[in-house]
């Protein structure tokens, strides 16, 4: 996977930001499966694995075209992932982008 701007490593010290990888989809439905934590969000609940590699193949697509950054969000102490952020709707003559996250609800509350 090419690394730069569309695809960082960004560390610290409690979390990891990183790309998501392909055996992360069971830990995406899990998370994006919950209607609490979809409450929100602009797509129903998900509800088969497939749901979560359509969306890891949508994301590292779309960060190779440079349209949008997809990246999990990891406790470092266990690499456990509990979430993801992104930066869409990417403008680059203006530099600008919206900026979203979903969390997994045991990671609320955290800070």
């Amino acid at each position: 996977m090419p690394k730069g701007l569309f695809f960082p490593v960004i560390e610290t010290e409690r979390l990891s930001l990183k790309p998501l990888a392909i055996n992360d989809a069971e830990s995406l439905l899990e998370i994006f499966s919950d209607p609490e934590v979809m409450r929100y969000w602009n797509t129903p609940p998900w509800k088969t694995l497939q749901d979560s590699l359509d969306f890891i193949n949508a994301s590292n697509d779309s960060m190779q075209r440079q349209e949008s950054l997809v990246l999990g969000v990891y406790l470092q102490s266990t690499g456990e992932l509990i979430g993801k952020c992104m930066l869409f709707s990417y403008d680059a003559e203006s530099k600008r982008a919206e900026i979203g996250f979903g969390l997994g609800h045991a990671a609320w509350g955290k800070g």
